[in-house]
Formats: structure tokens, C-alpha cells, sequence
């Protein structure tokens, strides 16, 4: 057997990963695309952005592992502050295209499947924010507390329908954690 790295295998393989009946693995007994129901390929491309690509799928901190993949793209896109920006806006644009709609195709308000958020939140906590570990290590901390306990107004933003709901506590949570860096920037 022959192993290449062909076009689309690495999806493919994380895809079938996820379809695939498990027990015992590292995310748990059951990590399965929700019920196993026909999705119109909209209806995919939809939940795959919103999930990140079915990180959001992962039983365990489906969040806290998008805030990483957000940290991760930040630390990789700081160097240009172009190529950051246009991550960050297009990333919530998208976020506030497909979340609401997330909600009607798994007929949840607020889906946990939906991380695209904290991708977004994070990625807006550390924007023009020193890449240091320092910074980095508490704009990590700071926007999952943030978002954890949800101070005013992030809590009210969180009742709101739709992709408004679903999006607005992340980035203004990512708004909060931004600021506070700033300020430990002005004073460390």
C-alpha cells in the first residue's frame, strides 16, 4: 500500500475519521457527525465552515479547541497585519452567514457544534496585541474566562436570535480580553 499525500487525502482521511464507529478513542465512545442524516451539500459547506471543518464535532472543549486553532492562525498571520485583518473580517463574516443557519439545519439554538465564534473572538483578542508568550499565554486565558463567565453586556448579547446571539458574546469577549492586553501592554 502506498502512502501519498494526494490532493484532498488529509480531509478526506479526517472526514472518514469522524464517520467512522469508535469506541474507546481519545474523543470519547461516540464521535459521530450528529445523526447520521442526508445534508445537502449546502447545508455541508455550512456546518463545515461553522464547525471549522467538524472541530466543533469534538465531544470535548469543542471552544477551547477552536480558541486554540484562533490562537494558532494569530501567532501564523502576525507578521502581516494585512493578511491578519482580512482573516479576522472574513472569518466573521462568514461566522455571522452560517451560524444562524446552523441552528435551523440541527434545530438548536446556540449548537455547541458551532465554534466558528471563538475562532473569530480569539483571533479579535489578540489582533495588534505584542506576540510574546506573555500576551499570548493571557489573551488565551483571558478571552476563555471572558467568554466562560460572560460579563455584561456579553451575556445579553448571548440572548439575542440567531447569528447575532451565537457571534456577539465571542467578539465581545474578544473586544474585553483586546483591551485588557492593552491596558497590561500600557503598565508592563
Amino acid at each position: 500500500m502506498e502512502f501519498t499525500l494526494g490532493k484532498g487525502m488529509f480531509l478526506n482521511y479526517i472526514f472518514n475519521y469522524i464517520n467512522s464507529d469508535r469506541s474507546n478513542t481519545l474523543f470519547g465512545d461516540k464521535f459521530s457527525m450528529e445523526e447520521q442524516k442526508d445534508y445537502s451539500l449546502k447545508e455541508e459547506i455550512i456546518r463545515k465552515i461553522a464547525s471549522l471543518y467538524f472541530l466543533g464535532y469534538i465531544p470535548k472543549f469543542p471552544g477551547t479547541l477552536a480558541s486554540l486553532f484562533g490562537l494558532l492562525v494569530a501567532i501564523i498571520t502576525k507578521t502581516n497585519t494585512l493578511i491578519y485583518f482580512t482573516v479576522l473580517t472574513m472569518s466573521i463574516t462568514l461566522g455571522f452567514l452560517v451560524s444562524g443557519r446552523v441552528e435551523g439545519i440541527l434545530n438548536k439554538k446556540d449548537p455547541r457544534e458551532v465554534v466558528i465564534d471563538e475562532f473569530c473572538g480569539m483571533l479579535l483578542s489578540l489582533f495588534l496585541i505584542k506576540t510574546t508568550l506573555f500576551y499570548i499565554g493571557w489573551g488565551f486565558i483571558f478571552f476563555r474566562v471572558c467568554d466562560i463567565i460572560k460579563p455584561y453586556p456579553i451575556r445579553e448579547a448571548e440572548k439575542l436570535k440567531g447569528s447575532a446571539g451565537i457571534m456577539l458574546d465571542d467578539i465581545l469577549s474578544g473586544i474585553y480580553t483586546n483591551l485588557i492586553l492593552r491596558l497590561l501592554e500600557i503598565v508592563h
